[in-house]
């Protein structure tokens, strides 16, 4: 495999941890418009914004998407003093992780339900490593907000998904050409990975 995206991207990790560490210890109080210019220049340096419905990165996050996400609280409410609004480190660090899971076309409310609860030493460690959560059927099984590092066996590629399971790509592997030949791929590894699931499990129960 080729070393130098992967060190271009572990340089880039550790670039984004040391912004992000350093703003920890400020924790700035950012106005509404401050902190979606925070969010848009991070994103830009690090990481591409979220990809639209036409197949086009969306680069702006705006003051209205800040608004929806918090109405389905993903991002918290911001801090008040008097009638001033002010969002600060957690808040930056909650819209990057928008951006990238939604990028790999998690659902909204999946993104709720896996942040909820989370801290901020584990939304870093989301951003900066790059940690597999489940994620339900049609949406690709197991989804990293960084993808797991491939290996490299001989004419196959080895993606790692969960302990126990690994999607092997050979190298003349031609990609699915839209929308519906991918959804039509992804079902049919849907269905052989719920095949092996049932037979694994009534196995087991036969032994019990």
């Amino acid at each position: 495999m080729n070393e130098k995206p992967k060190q271009k991207r572990a340089a880039k990790k550790k670039a984004l941890r040391n912004r992000l560490e350093k703003m920890q210890e400020n924790d700035p109080k950012m106005r509404l418009p401050k902190f979606v210019e925070r969010v848009n220049s991070l994103t830009e340096r690090f990481g591409r914004g979220p990809r639209r419905c036409d197949g086009r990165v969306n680069e702006e996050f705006t003051g209205r998407t800040v608004r929806h996400y918090q109405s389905k609280g993903i991002i918290d409410p911001p801090m008040k003093e008097g009638k001033e609004a002010f969002y600060g480190y957690r808040h930056v660090l909650q819209a990057l992780l928008i951006r990238r899971m939604l990028m790999r076309k998690i659902s909204a409310e999946k993104i709720a339900d896996f942040l909820e609860g989370k801290d901020n030493e584990v939304y870093l460690k989301l951003l900066t490593e790059g940690i597999s959560m489940s994620v339900g059927p049609g949406t690709g099984g197991s989804i990293d907000t960084e993808p797991n590092p491939a290996v490299t066996k001989g004419p196959w590629l080895r993606l790692p998904i969960t302990p126990g399971l690994e999607i092997h790509i050979a190298r003349g592997f031609q990609p699915p050409e839209g929308p519906e030949e991918f959804r039509a791929m992804m079902q049919q590894i849907g269905q052989t990975i719920r095949q092996v699931v049932r037979r694994r499990r009534q196995r087991i129960q036969d032994n019990a």
